[in-house]
């Protein structure tokens, strides 16, 4: 008798224990799970082969980077636990953490790093950005040495998005080792995939920082935006990244319901054709710059939220200065600038966008109808946008551009470095002395040095506009009031890890 009423006790505490966990509870009452609300699901688990934003902040919670960055933009541990610089700022030699593992319990060691580094060499999405790397060796088991072959201040940042690290022995051992499966060190480990619906993860136990206090992390496509409100609404997400306008204040009046945002490192922009007419002709760009209201631009797509966009150069990011700025709508110098041009008359021109940005496009146009300025607007898929953009089939576009991470660098030179046609350059701008200054800001190792160049590029830049800045894009995530350690980033990379219910 006493053995079956020890029995019958033990199977009551398995019984409550169960229904804690199914009710998402940890034993002391708080909740131990979290899902997030996302338009789509990571498009990749492969850490160096992805090229999506929201799969980038998925990724980051699953494999440790050497680095990561910080909300500020400063560059803080990740893997290594500290680092060195040579004074040439060409060897940079990592310390790991020691006791570090992979969610398969085997040991992170300086080869896995080395490996994982040679991969963003290697790859096919992100090699462009580990072009300068020369040597990538592991000294010994915890202190990875890489050599670059000339100074490049971003390195550290780009580190921070692409070098979370895998084990070698599992994709070298594993056919398809990406395939809906993982194997990263980071603070949750992969559980399962279910297409167009969700992405199940769980709470690494051995994360070398300690376990996340939130056990249990799903991502849950939602991908009609006033469905995700409602799910947000009646507790079926916890949090929803990337609210739109038209569902922001029915979030902004639940008192339940906390809505956090920011200037996002997307902006939006019109560029030019600059290798052919009329575009080529620099007085015909600053036209278009004098006749643009940038403000009804923001109002019409974001209801006012989006900020106005003077600089392709955030506030607060080497190379930003005041002084860059877009001068103010002008329509009589406009139309002086088009006669001097020889088109007096006006022209017709090919405008090529998506429907992201068909609101941007029809105000614009409208603002061009002043100075008698009409576009054939085409819109396109995403994935032909670019392919457009590449052969150069275009008067003008109307898209998006952002920073992968916060270095002006993978910006400004992608855009309007002369030899980067493929990559960014959509536009053909060719200038020798912008080369020159972005040259310099590439390679300086001092702030100040990089500062100077990065003013003195954007003032060309400014004065022949090649393209013109409209709006920096509103980064945001709504959540449940009792969630702490949550708020919108710049770079939208949301790391689970610091979260934790009150």
């Amino acid at each position: 008798m006493k053995k079956r009423c020890v029995a019958l006790a033990l199977i009551l505490a398995f019984m409550v224990s169960l229904t804690a966990c199914s009710s998402g509870e940890n034993t002391d009452g708080k909740k131990d799970s979290i899902t997030i609300g996302v338009s789509y699901l990571a498009t990749s688990m492969d850490p160096q082969g992805y090229d999506t934003q929201i799969t980038e902040s998925i990724l980051s919670n699953v494999y440790e980077p050497l680095v990561r960055v910080a909300a500020d933009g400063s560059i803080i541990p990740g893997a290594a636990e500290k680092w060195t610089v040579s004074e040439d700022g060409l060897v940079y030699t990592f310390s790991l953490f020691p006791d570090m593992y992979f969610h398969d319990g085997s040991k992170v060691t300086a080869e896995d790093a080395a490996f994982s580094l040679q991969r963003c060499v290697d790859s096919s999405f992100v090699g462009t950005y580990f072009k300068y790397i020369d040597k990538i060796e592991a000294v010994d088991e915890q202190t990875l040495q890489v050599t670059l072959k000339y100074a490049y201040s971003p390195f550290l940042a780009l580190a921070g998005a692409y070098s979370g690290i895998t084990s070698k022995a599992y994709v070298e051992s594993t056919e398809d080792p990406f395939l809906r499966q993982t194997m990263g060190s980071g603070p949750y480990k992969f559980i399962s995939y279910t297409q167009g619906e969700s992405m199940k993860f769980e709470a690494f136990d051995k994360y070398h920082l300690g376990e996340a206090p939130i056990k249990y992390l799903t991502y849950k496509m939602t991908a009609n935006g006033s469905s995700a409100a409602l799910a947000l609404r009646n507790g079926e997400l916890d949090a929803l990244i990337g609210v739109d306008t038209t569902n922001r204040a029915q979030i902004q009046n639940d008192e339940n319901l906390v809505l956090s945002n920011t200037q996002s490192l997307m902006s939006s922009l019109i560029a030019f054709n600059c290798a052919q007419a009329p575009f080529d002709d620099p007085k015909v760009r600053m036209a278009m710059v004098l006749a643009i209201d940038k403000e009804a631009v923001s109002m019409a797509a974001t209801d006012g939220i989006a900020k106005v966009a003077d600089s392709h150069i955030p506030e607060g990011m080497v190379g930003y200065s005041s002084e860059d700025k877009t001068p103010e709508p002008d329509l009589e110098k406009a139309k002086q600038l088009l006669a001097e041009a020889g088109y007096a008359d006006g022209f017709t021109f090919k405008l090529v966008t998506t429907s992201a940005r068909s609101i941007h496009a029809e105000v614009i146009l409208e603002n061009l109808l002043a100075l008698n300025v009409k576009a054939e607007m085409e819109i396109v898929e995403t994935a032909a946008f670019y392919d457009v953009l590449g052969k150069g089939a275009f008067d003008a576009y109307i898209g998006g551009w952002g920073y992968i991470c916060p270095d002006p660098d993978v910006y400004i030179y992608d855009m309007f470095y002369s030899q980067n046609v493929s990559t960014g350059n959509y536009v053909r701008y060719n200038n020798p002395e912008v080369d020159k200054y972005l040259d310099e800001g590439r390679y300086a190792l001092t702030t100040e040095e990089r500062q100077a160049a990065y003013e003195n590029a954007m003032r060309i830049i400014r004065e022949e506009v090649p393209n013109i800045p409209l709006i920096w894009n509103d980064a945001n995530i709504a959540y449940n009031k009792n969630l702490q350690g949550i708020e919108a980033v710049n770079t939208e990379q949301y790391f689970v890890y610091n979260y934790s219910w009150a």
